[in-house]
């Protein structure tokens, strides 16, 4: 693999990490909306609040995944390209 190729692979498991982060994340966000539901008197705006933050958790981490999955999908073809020309340079 290439300097670049590397490079690409630290952003992979870099995304990968915030990508799980966020999924992490989520669950506090539904908890505190439960909570607020659940308690009498609680303000309706800080329920769209936590709604709306765990839709941008939501949204960030599709937006990693599929960052990950073009920078994976270049490594791959790179490396495809290098093993097809090295073993064309060989069989000729």
């Amino acid at each position: 693999m290439k300097g670049r190729d590397w490079c690409f692979a630290a952003f992979c498991v870099a995304f990968i990490v915030v990508q799980v982060w966020l999924d992490m994340t989520m669950p506090q966000y539904m908890n505190e909306i439960t909570v607020l539901i659940e308690t009498p008197g609680s303000e309706m705006s800080k329920v769209w609040i936590a709604g709306i933050m765990m839709l941008l958790c939501s949204l960030g981490s599709v937006t990693a995944s599929i960052i990950t999955a073009i920078f994976s999908a270049r490594i791959g073809s790179d490396l495809g390209f290098i093993l097809r020309n090295d073993l064309f340079k060989k069989v000729q």
